[in-house]
């Protein structure tokens, strides 16, 4: 086997890892710019449990870093600014609209909508696939589930629609997000829909699926693509859905005192 002759030509790596979002084991692992807000939480019984810590990463230009904590029924998010000061992100489980999860490959990311002093305000929590599991608390919380919920029991009482094993098994895997929202699916509709793109001489379709769960406990929309899917969770308190046939296009709302607020627009091409 051929041997490189010279050390620069190895590709390093470890700086991708060194980058990607951590569990802190101690309370020495926490940065010192974040033990003004920590201490205070520590004070109040936060476990180490509830935070992850996520570096900025050098390759992508909109990263940043932050400290996500789940704690006593809220979401608090902390950013070091350039000014050398933290922002501070902080809301109530019970405040929150909607959830969008956003999943590009390893790229992913949760992006809350709650209310604020009467206005909707979205709050991000980017993640990496590869390392789900140290989000999903943050996820479950915001629902009001438990920090280590799992589908299996809801989904043995109550199993997915199983002629999607066939008619699209990407579509059958993903619907498991939907008893996040209840304990059964007790309607849904699915179709797809095509994307059309163009490079150059080159012209390609690519085609999409989607799912609208209906649960008792809200409405769970569900579409995905080539290297892209994406679940929104709409809580039944807020969950308001119309179709227009003749367009072929579903509208996803939230509706809370009195304000509605737009959450998707899609156009299908089939719907069953």
């Amino acid at each position: 086997m051929g041997r490189l002759k010279n050390q620069q030509e190895i590709i390093d790596y470890g700086a991708t890892l060194r980058e990607w979002p951590k569990k802190i084991w101690s309370w020495e692992e926490v940065p010192e710019y974040y033990r003004g807000f920590t201490d205070s939480l520590r004070e109040q019984g936060m476990p180490l449990s509830a935070m992850v810590w996520v570096p900025s990463k050098g390759y992508e230009r909109d990263s940043y870093e932050y400290l996500g904590i789940h704690f006593d029924g809220r979401i608090i998010l902390l950013k070091p600014e350039k000014n050398g000061k933290i922002c501070q992100i902080s809301f109530s489980a019970k405040d929150i609209v909607y959830i969008q999860d956003l999943e590009y490959m390893l790229n992913c990311e949760y992006r809350f909508f709650y209310r604020e002093n009467g206005q909707m305000k979205r709050a991000e929590l980017p993640y990496n696939q590869a390392v789900q599991y140290l989000f999903l608390p943050f996820l479950n919380m915001a629902l009001g589930l438990e920090e280590e919920f799992t589908f299996s029991q809801r989904m043995k009482e109550h199993p997915r629609p199983e002629h999607l094993l066939h008619d699209d098994h990407a579509l059958y895997s993903y619907s498991e997000a939907a008893f996040r929202l209840g304990e059964k699916i007790t309607d849904y509709h699915w179709g797809k829909y095509e994307v059309s793109s163009r490079r150059l001489f080159f012209h390609t379709k690519k085609q999409c699926a989607w799912m609208l769960c209906h649960t008792e406990g809200g409405d769970c929309l569900i579409e995905y693509g080539a290297n892209y899917h994406e679940t929104i969770y709409l809580p039944g308190r807020a969950s308001r859905v119309s179709w227009q046939e003749e367009r072929q296009l579903l509208r996803l709302e939230a509706a809370v005192d009195e304000e509605v607020y737009p959450v998707k627009e899609l156009y299908y091409s089939t719907k069953n």
